[in-house]
């Protein structure tokens, strides 16, 4: 065809009335003359079809036709612009086809009119490209680029695209309305692209790319994959002929509802003030199956796990700062609809801006991704919401610097549950080297739980005024000199959501901490330390502190042992309804180090659990009182070691709960441990449970158990254990109160109680003392497997208090079995019955009343058997005798019995009973022979059998 006659564009010099974005586009129009003298602004000339089929028609002055017949073609252009009020239309034979537009002159194109396709088209002018403001492109999808691709490629279907080395860095700018049909595509990829109109591809892709090489996949659904390579390294010139400040950059709209919008810079930070600047619109709205996805890139996209908890790091090549200073909206657009997205991605992040990712009614709030290798900013007036909607829960946010992480005062993240239901989101805000948090998070639920604030710094300090970082207006990423991070406690206090603290290193709660949001809890995790020198008080929610953290990063962890450790009196846990938790992880992988939890101030709860996990030590200095929850203690948990639990001065236990696992105390969780207990003050509720093993990991060398002197245990229940014969139990303070003790595995046993006392089913390996001021029963056998073992039992009430032990798998060498008044110094009447399942010896028996002895083998006696009547029976098939024989003992009346085994006839056992006086024989049953002496007389031998 024949080149139009040209038009030069005029811009006259009054200003007035136009607006900034006018008087913008006139300045660049004017510099554009100046600069570019042959720039033209007419239909596209000389142009030529040098693949595939189609056929140039100039409708008129105004209009230009091609008319595509085949699925490619490539159009090489002398020129390539159109004029205000003029139209270049591509008539294709598929929404899939695609017309490659190549200029081979020296203009860049500049679009003032009307583009229009029902396919893709493809312009390529390495001379920059310009879609003016007025300018219209409706077409199915477009490629604008500064980039060449090979005709030989491009027909194959091998969309490779590189810069041309003899050209200049040249940019792609968008001052008009590119409209995609849905599922379309706009991509606009040079060194520099620009976005300051409007772009629409809704359910389609937007890209806007800098970068020097460009690979292209479009898919059978219309929709396209790209990758961007060639670091831009020098400055790039805009068609008005000046360097660009961004290599990407949007201060208009972009809509691709259902779809996603991608602003990526394969750029050097050193060269651009920002790789990508987005200080316009970008609405991606979610829709069912479709949820919309905002990325803006600094480099490459790839992202890495950074934390346990999910923050994401970039894992390839990124420079340069990203930066949204206005709206980008990915929130659900319809009831029901996928989650929406947006990352961010850079060496440098700055968020000014609005980040809407709110749900619907049956669709949870979206995922938002913020992550720099160097520097993060959420400064103050940014919002980022993830909230739900409805009865749907929020979203996630999480943020993250390989450095330094700021949340301004005035910055504010919301990720609430929806008004009818639904949970808080979760919220990350990590800086693996410092971390400024001043700003405010909200992620409460009005009908669900709350959700989840985490602070991930190295170290963390909560001091009354926290060190919020307070960037001047140039100073958008400047290094802070802190080496520490300093949280307000006043800014966790007023936390919305769940606060979890995260230091690679230590915390030291500084500052009082009194939580206001009902619910809301706090969990600190530190890689090596956490100090506690002041309260911690939340509004029933749960206290959670571990210390030795593995989830830490191990290289940003200082060597030494994980602790935890209350300070200062009046570093006191307080937290209501909800949970307290200290935990010292047991990870022993260089550089972790556990250590103990020490010195414990005072923790409460009203109904919540108390539960002190550590490898090592736990001792207590203060008041733990789990209301009606439960207390579990857990000492030396993995290692054997000789850790124990100690209760210091001023320590006690207290709880209401009436169940088994009311008190639990566990020391030594490996083989090899040693550790032992030593109790003070301990109550339960009636019937609640003391349970205390020093052989939790099955060991044989567990510790002893012992109780400080003028203390008191008042429980329902004590289940005992050290699993050693060599480790003693000692409970024997006399203001004791249990209701039953139950011994496994232990040496010697000492128990002493206030009151009545049952004795459930025991086993040691030496003897048993018992002391109770009322009457001695028993719930289940007591045995001890050392073969001169003694059960001591002594009562010691002025009424008389009865022993009553008569399990027939009771199994002792020897018994001592009293029965006194409360001073110890005379016999009351207090019955005593006792049963064992073999032979026994009687080392001492005391009561003004019945003695009751039952044994499967012989009785006799090696002390002094005092009471009012005496029944003494074997139960032995081959017979077993009875031989209690002392001068001293005393009874007005013997019953005495060699029976078998079923008790059912007499056996073949000799019977022999001394007494100091005179006795009654009610009976003297045997087979074999009774001797009975009384009164200081010699002993008179009866033959046998004599029934008596």
């Amino acid at each position: 065809m024949t080149n139009r006659t040209s038009q030069r564009i005029a811009v006259g010099s009054r200003w007035r009335g136009f607006s900034r974005s006018q008087r913008m586009f006139c300045a660049f129009l004017a510099s554009l003359q100046l600069l570019l003298p042959s720039v033209v602004v007419a239909l596209p000339t000389d142009g030529i079809v040098v693949g595939g089929h189609a056929e140039i028609q100039q409708i008129s002055p105004t209009q230009l036709t091609i008319q595509q017949t085949t699925d490619r073609a490539i159009l090489n252009w002398q020129s390539f612009s159109i004029g205000a009020n003029e139209t270049v239309r591509f008539d294709q034979p598929s929404i899939n086809s695609i017309a490659l537009n190549r200029v081979t002159g020296v203009d860049p194109s500049v679009i003032l009119g009307s583009l229009q396709a029902n396919g893709r088209i493809f312009l390529l002018n390495p001379n920059g490209i310009l879609f003016g403001v007025g300018a219209q492109i409706n077409v199915g999808g477009l490629l604008a680029t500064t980039l060449q691709i090979r005709d030989d490629d491009f027909m194959a279907g091998r969309f490779l695209f590189a810069q041309d080395p003899l050209k200049g860095l040249k940019s792609v700018v968008n001052q008009g309305t590119i409209h995609a049909s849905d599922h379309g595509f706009v991509v606009l990829v040079a060194p520099g692209v620009s976005n300051e109109g409007m772009i629409v591809a809704n359910l389609g892709k937007v890209v806007l790319g800098s970068g020097q090489a460009l690979t292209v996949d479009l898919m059978g659904d219309g929709l396209i994959k790209y990758a961007l390579s060639g670091k831009v390294l020098d400055h790039v010139m805009g068609v008005d002929g000046k360097p660009l400040s961004s290599a990407v950059s949007n201060t208009g709209t972009i809509q691709a509802d259902g779809g996603h919008v991608i602003l990526q810079a394969k750029a050097s930070g050193d060269i651009f003030s920002s790789v990508v600047n987005q200080s316009g619109v970008i609405r991606a709205r979610s829709l069912e199956n479709q949820g919309g996805v905002v990325q803006l890139l600094g480099g490459d996209e790839t992202l890495v796990a950074a934390t346990e908890a999910g923050a994401m790091r970039p894992a390839g090549d990124v420079s340069g700062a990203v930066v949204n200073t206005d709206r980008i909206d990915v929130a659900a657009g319809e009831p029901n609809a996928a989650r929406g997205s947006v990352t961010m991605v850079g060496a440098r992040v700055g968020q000014f801006g609005s980040i809407m990712a709110t749900g619907a009614e049956g669709a949870n709030g979206g995922e938002v991704v913020i992550a720099s290798t160097t520097r993060t900013l959420l400064a103050s007036g940014s919002t980022i919401d993830v909230s739900g909607s409805g009865h749907s829960s929020g979203g996630q946010l999480r943020v993250w610097s390989d450095q330094d992480t700021f949340f301004d005062a005035g910055a504010a993240i919301l990720a609430r549950g929806g008004e009818l239901g639904g949970k808080g989101g979760f919220v990350e805000l990590s800086g693996k080297e410092n971390l400024g948090y001043a700003g405010s998070v909200n992620a409460l639920a009005p009908f669900g739980s709350a959700g989840t604030l985490l602070l991930d710094p190295r170290n963390i300090t909560i001091a009354a005024a926290g060190a919020a970082y307070n960037p001047g207006v140039n100073n958008l990423f400047g290094n802070t000199p802190a080496v520490d991070v300093t949280i307000s406690a006043g800014s966790i206090n007023a936390a919305a959501a769940n606060v979890v603290l995260q230091a690679n290193n230590d915390i030291t709660v500084g500052s009082a901490i009194n939580m206001a949001n009902a619910g809301v809890g706090i969990a600190m995790q530190a890689g090596r330390d956490i100090n506690v020198n002041a309260a911690i008080t939340t509004n029933n929610g749960n206290i959670s502190l571990t210390a030795n953290d593995s989830s830490a990063i191990a290289a940003n962890r200082l060597a030494g042992t994980g602790d935890i450790v209350f300070g200062v009196a009046g570093a006191n846990l307080s937290a209501g309804t909800g949970n307290i938790d200290l935990t010292i992880d047991s990870s022993a992988a260089a550089p972790f180090n556990p250590g103990s939890i020490t010195t414990v101030r005072n923790l409460t709860t009203t109904t919540g659990n108390i539960t002190l996990n550590s490898r090592n030590t736990v001792s207590l200095s203060g008041a733990v009182n789990a209301g009606s929850g439960t207390v579990s203690i857990n000492a030396n948990s993995d290692g054997a070691l000789a850790q124990g639990f100690t209760m210091n001065a001023g320590s006690s236990i207290a709880t209401t709960n009436i169940g088994v696992n009311a008190v639990s105390i566990n020391v030594n969780g490996a083989a090899g441990g040693t550790g032992a207990v030593s109790l003070r003050n301990i109550t339960t509720g009636a019937g609640g449970t003391l349970a205390i093993a020093t052989n939790v990991g099955g060991n044989l060398t567990g510790g002893a158990i012992s109780q400080v002197a003028g203390t008191t245990l008042n429980v329902g229940t004590a289940a005992l254990s050290t699993g050693s014969a060599s480790a003693d139990i000692t409970l024997s303070q006399a203001t004791n109160n249990f209701g039953t003790v139950s011994v496994s595995r232990a040496r010697n046993v000492t128990l002493r109680d206030a009151n009545a006392l049952a004795l459930g089913p025991s086993t040691i390996f030496g003897n048993m003392a018992v002391t109770a001021g009322d009457s001695v029963t028993q719930t289940g056998a007591l045995s001890s497997t050392g073969g001169a073992s003694t059960l001591t039992v002594t009562t010691l009430n002025n009424a008389g208090a009865l022993i009553t032990l008569t399990n027939p798998n009771n199994n002792f060498a020897n018994i001592n079995l009293n029965a006194r008044n409360a001073a110890n110094t005379a016999n009351t009447a207090g019955a005593i019955a006792y049963r064992d399942l073999n032979g026994v010896n009687a080392a001492q028996i005391r009561t003004a009343s019945t003695v009751d002895l039952t044994a499967g083998g012989a009785i006799t006696d090696s002390g002094t058997l005092v009471g009012s009547t005496l029944t003494a029976r074997t139960l032995n098939n081959a017979g077993a005798a009875i031989t209690l024989d002392t001068a001293t003992n005393d009874f007005a009346t013997i019953n005495l019995q060699s029976r078998n085994a079923a008790d059912t006839a007499d056996a073949n056992g000799a019977i022999a009973y001394r007494d100091t006086n005179g006795f009654d024989v009610a009976a003297a049953r045997t087979l074999n022979t009774v001797t009975l002496t009384g009164g200081g007389r010699s002993p008179i031998p009866a033959r046998s059998p004599v029934p008596l």
